[in-house]
């Protein structure tokens, strides 16, 4: 309820996580939703919640769902995935995977 009262002609998108650090759950089918009635794109940060319960992207109904896999899915660091929507990525608009080389100076990894 506050958050549809907080929404005005200008809003563009809501971004939010489905699950704080804090342990709060949000609903996120609801606010998809209500951000879909609104014309507002429905932004989800699922870093706490990918591997703590099962999730059904599709079911949910939000525009963009991303997650880092190194938390509960144990994957190494830097892991991760965003998905978008089928009807939100136009043929010139989707996202392009690009790789970075990335490592951790031997001081940093942990003895063995």
């Amino acid at each position: 309820e506050r958050i549809a009262d907080a929404l005005t002609p200008r809003t563009r998108a809501i971004a939010f996580c489905h699950v704080t650090r804090g342990g709060h759950r949000y609903p996120v089918k609801a606010l998809a939703q209500l951000a879909s009635e609104r014309g507002v794109l429905c932004l989800v940060d699922g870093a706490q919640a990918v591997g703590q319960f099962p999730i059904d992207l599709h079911d949910l109904g939000c525009d963009a769902y991303s997650a880092s896999l190194h938390k509960w899915m144990l994957g190494p660091a830097g892991t991760g995935f965003l998905y978008v929507r089928e009807s939100r990525a136009s043929a010139s608009g989707r996202p392009s995977p690009t790789t970075r080389p990335w490592a951790r100076p031997p001081s940093d990894l942990p003895a063995p």
